[in-house]
């Protein structure tokens, strides 16, 4: 029996076999239903009109698929999950251009937030969370993937965070679940992507590599052939903390006992007297790479310890050290939302920051996935918080 106190809250709007949603409920408590109700769409792609009806033809679509019948009730819950938030990234991203066309560029990365944010509130389990986000960010890119520069690296990158068999089957319901001449090409397309993935073994599993190293080269371009055995790396060690402000690094940090230098963004703002809401964190941020730099030269590894949220913080700092052949590791902690908030509270004044800016770091959060580092250590406290509001 599922733990009630992390059972996610939106199952209260599901029927038991996931095969069913409450739409009517789902609008009148949620916000972020509203907003997809009130945005319009592009009528070539979506002569169904707004994003909620699109929405909810998707859900219909996705139980009609034949492949819906033979997945367990996890599948299900993950994928009608994935189908109701995949394009609730629109109302943030809707814009009519000036030739009176309706555009949301970057809907499915915006979406791919709300959906981490709003089930990380609701206390869903962390890898739940983590493959309903990756299908609302990717959902439509198994329809483009084999249009992608590098095929390959693409396909493989989306099957080490999440199941490109469920993938298809949510980017199906998606072409299907609307009115438009595109449909027919685009199930073209994704029955290209599912052959691609089966012949390369990456439609139900992870793309296998020779080692951690040969997966780290290849998905920072250090190595072509994905098949390409490497050896170990010959430069230092490097652990990179990750995680929002209160999710513990310090405490992981000064338990660990670990001896490697340190390089503390918190600590560096300190030695500047540089407050950690300014707008210009741009000297704490040079003189943190510098230290790198002086670090790696001396053959040295370290410690970084700072939130280092989204793929592109982590990606700058990778690109500073990926010369050095390093290996790399990425301990990312993480706590229950009212753990976090209640912990931040209780901080000395000095150290505390407002939970507004907690709120926007959450904008920006993105845990690691295996193309960032050689080894992803999780420190999930998964004791449950109480529900957050509705809206």
């Amino acid at each position: 029996m599922p733990d009630p106190e992390t059972e996610l809250q939106l199952d209260e709007y599901m029927s038991d076999d996931c095969s069913r949603l409450d739409f009517a409920r789902l609008y009148d408590d949620f916000d972020w239903v509203r907003a997809m109700a009130a945005t319009g769409q592009d009528l070539h792609y979506h002569g169904e009109g707004d994003v909620w009806t699109h929405t909810q033809m998707v859900c219909a679509a996705l139980t009609d698929d034949p492949e819906w019948d033979g997945l367990d009730r996890d599948g299900r819950r993950v994928l009608m999950l994935a189908a109701l938030l995949h394009d609730a990234g629109k109302p943030d991203a809707t814009a009519t251009d000036p030739g009176g066309r309706q555009r949301s560029p970057n809907h499915a990365v915006r979406g791919e937030s709300l959906a981490r944010r709003l089930l990380w509130r609701m206390g869903a389990p962390y890898a739940l969370r983590e493959e309903v986000a990756a299908l609302t960010c990717f959902h439509m890119d198994a329809r483009d993937a084999m249009k992608a520069r590098d095929p390959r690296r693409a396909v493989y990158a989306m099957s080490l965070v999440l199941r490109c068999d469920r993938l298809a089957l949510l980017s199906r319901a998606d072409t299907r679940g609307r009115i438009s001449p595109v449909i027919e090409p685009g199930l073209e397309r994704l029955s290209q992507f599912t052959a691609f993935c089966t012949g390369h073994g990456c439609l139900s599993q992870p793309r296998a590599f020779d080692s951690d190293h040969a997966r780290f080269l290849y998905f920072r371009k250090r190595i072509q052939d994905p098949d390409a055995v490497a050896p170990s790396p010959a430069g230092p060690r490097v652990t990179v903390l990750s995680g929002l402000p209160g999710s513990g690094k310090d405490t992981w940090l000064s338990a660990s006992g670990d001896d490697r230098p340190v390089i503390s963004l918190d600590a560096i703002r300190i030695e500047l007297g540089v407050d950690p809401a300014a707008p210009d964190q741009e000297p704490v941020v040079t003189l943190a790479h510098e230290r790198v730099r002086r670090l790696l030269a001396e053959g040295s590894g370290f410690v970084w310890n700072a939130t280092t949220l989204g793929r592109r913080h982590r990606r700058t700092l990778l690109d500073l050290i990926v010369q050095s052949d390093p290996r790399v590791d990425i301990v990312y902690l993480e706590v229950p939302a009212a753990v976090l908030l209640e912990r931040n509270r209780t901080r000395p004044a000095a150290a505390a920051v407002s939970e507004d800016v907690i709120h926007g770091m959450t904008h920006i959060w993105q845990p690691p996935d295996p193309t960032e580092a050689h080894a992803i250590k999780r420190v999930l406290q998964t004791s449950a918080a109480p529900s957050a509001p509705r809206s």
